[in-house]
C-alpha cells in the first residue's frame, strides 16, 4: 500500500501489507492476495485496510503534518475473512463478515486500542436481524473466486513446461515454413522426377 501526493505525484509511503497477515507463521507466503478496500475515518485519524480472502483487517494511525505517513496501529484477528467495512459518524469500524452466523462485528478505538464493542447492543442486534433476513441476498457471493485473479502476472518457473511451450511454438513455426514452400513451384524436385537421359554407346 502506498501513500501519494496527488497534487505533485510524489510517493511520500510504502508499506508491505505482508508483514501483517495473521499468524504469518503458517501463511503460505507464496499466496497472492489484493488490497480489497481501504477506508479512512471522519476524524482522519485511522485507516483501515481489507485485503481479500484474508480474515484480518490493519489498521494505522494517520501521522500529523504534510507528509501524511502511515504507523500501524493495530490488526484485528477475525473469526471469518471480511465482505466489506466501513466507519460510521462517530468513528465506530462496522465489518461484515462472510459468515450467516457471525454476519457483522463492531470496533470502537478506546485507551489507544481497538476494541470488539458488545453484540447486545439494541443498535448491533438490529443490524444484525436485518442481515439474516437478506442472508438470501448474501449466499450467492459466498466462496466465489478472486475478482482480483486476473490482475496477477502469470509466472512460468517450471523448466518442463517452459521447453514444452518452447517446442511446441518451433513446430508450429516448422509447419508455417513447410506450407510456404509448399505453396511455391520446385525446379529442381521437377528435374530430378523426370525421365533420365539415356546414354549411347
Amino acid at each position: 500500500m502506498k501513500v501519494w501526493q496527488y497534487e505533485t505525484g510524489r510517493r511520500l509511503h510504502s508499506v508491505d501489507l505482508r508483514q501483517f497477515t495473521v499468524d504469518s507463521e503458517n501463511t503460505d507466503t507464496e499466496k497472492r492476495f489484493a488490497v480489497s478496500r481501504i477506508i479512512s475515518s471522519p476524524d482522519g485519524k485511522h485507516i483501515a485496510v481489507q485485503c481479500e480472502r484474508f480474515p484480518s483487517v490493519q489498521l494505522f494511525m494517520v501521522g500529523s503534518g504534510t507528509e501524511g505517513c502511515l504507523s500501524p496501529a493495530e490488526t484485528l484477528a477475525l473469526p471469518h475473512a471480511p465482505w466489506d467495512m466501513t466507519f460510521d459518524s462517530q468513528n465506530q469500524l462496522w465489518v461484515l463478515l462472510e459468515s450467516e452466523d457471525v454476519n457483522m462485528l463492531l470496533y470502537q478505538y478506546s485507551e489507544q486500542r481497538w476494541k470488539l464493542c458488545d453484540s447486545d447492543t439494541h443498535e448491533q442486534r438490529r443490524v444484525t436481524e436485518a442481515l439474516q433476513a437478506q442472508w438470501n441476498v448474501f449466499k450467492g457471493s459466498m466462496g466465489l473466486e478472486s475478482q482480483f485473479k486476473h490482475l496477477y502476472k502469470v509466472n512460468f518457473d517450471n523448466m518442463a513446461s517452459y521447453l514444452q511451450k518452447k517446442q511446441e511454438r518451433l513446430e508450429q513455426e516448422s509447419r508455417k515454413r513447410a506450407a510456404a514452400n509448399g505453396s511455391k513451384p520446385n525446379k529442381k524436385s521437377k528435374t530430378e522426377s523426370g525421365a533420365m537421359p539415356q546414354s549411347t554407346s
